[in-house]
């Protein structure tokens, strides 16, 4: 059961309703019904070819669910290349933009408190929010607690 705190300030139960679209030793994508969002959750370091192969399937599940929110748990991936941030920023997630509803994406991350998956998580958002210009809109927001990240996108639209 989800426990959230909705805009005004009254707390929310809902029963987590999920979809699973992909799930490997990696990685495991689905959709969460009671949050109308995209659930990506990173359960280990990978390779980059295996990060680029499974973001790029990030789009092709996008295009069934386009609900205009997505959360991220990065917390096990560790630090990703330049280049893999670069395709985050530059392609994934403006791609996730234009699929989604009025061409607005709000995108939770659930980051650890290692400095350099920082660093590299707030790369990925600005490179992310500046690109998304053109095709429409995008919220990044940065958590440590998974619950903080749930009610902030419980809260989005």
């Amino acid at each position: 059961m989800l426990v959230a705190t909705n805009k005004a300030g009254l707390n929310v139960q809902a029963t987590l309703k999920k979809k699973l679209f992909f799930d490997n030793d990696y990685v495991t994508i689905g959709y969460n019904v009671s949050m109308d969002a995209l659930v990506i959750s990173y359960k280990r370091y990978g390779k980059e070819e295996e990060f680029v192969d499974v973001n790029k399937k990030l789009i092709d599940v996008y295009q069934d669910i386009k609900s205009g929110k997505c959360i991220a748990d990065i917390r096990k991936m560790g630090v990703i290349s330049v280049r893999a941030q670069q395709l985050i920023g530059e392609v994934i997630i403006p791609s996730l933009v234009e699929i989604s509803p009025d061409n607005t994406l709000y995108h939770a991350q659930i980051i650890t408190q290692d400095i350099f998956v920082k660093v590299a998580a707030m790369k990925v958002k600005a490179t992310s929010e500046a690109q998304s210009l053109r095709k429409g809109k995008v919220v990044v927001q940065q958590f440590i607690k998974e619950e903080d990240a749930n009610n902030w996108l419980l809260n989005c639209r």
